[in-house]
């Protein structure tokens, strides 16, 4: 069996954690603050953030009064940069099967895969941060 649509729980925390950040550019937030908000594990978290501040989307600031802030304009991530930075390139499902059981010349479903894979890199391509800041009720 396979997911059509399966993020990892490591995009799903980037994605909340940089809206977040995006839509209160004022505050910075700790790794407990957003892991409770969430409803997330911190340790797991804390590693999202690790590479968030790794490559270059947010600062970070120990101590009191410290945690993470967005050093990237929301306006120009997408949410595909996001998604590549955290889990590599979007890549397409081959097969609904979970094996290539057609080798893809003749899907049974159609191109149906193909069509869903084209949808959603276009819309990760085309969504900023900026709109999920302005999503997220948080």
């Amino acid at each position: 069996m396979t997911d059509i649509l399966k993020l990892s729980d490591a995009s799903s925390l980037a994605f909340h954690a940089l809206a977040l950040l995006a839509r209160h550019p004022e505050e910075r937030a700790s790794t407990t603050r957003m892991a409770e908000l969430f409803g997330a594990s911190e340790h797991t978290l804390a590693k999202v953030m690790h590479e968030l501040v790794r490559t270059g989307f947010v600062d970070s600031v120990r101590g009191a009064g410290g945690g993470f802030s967005l050093i990237v304009n929301p306006d120009q991530v997408t949410l595909l940069t996001i998604y590549e930075t955290v889990d590599g390139p979007l890549r397409p499902q081959r097969c609904l099967l979970g094996k290539p059981a057609c080798n893809g010349k003749h899907c049974v479903m159609q191109g149906l895969l193909g069509k869903l894979h084209a949808e959603l890199h276009g819309y990760f391509s085309r969504t900023t941060l900026s709109d999920l800041a302005r999503a997220i009720q948080i």
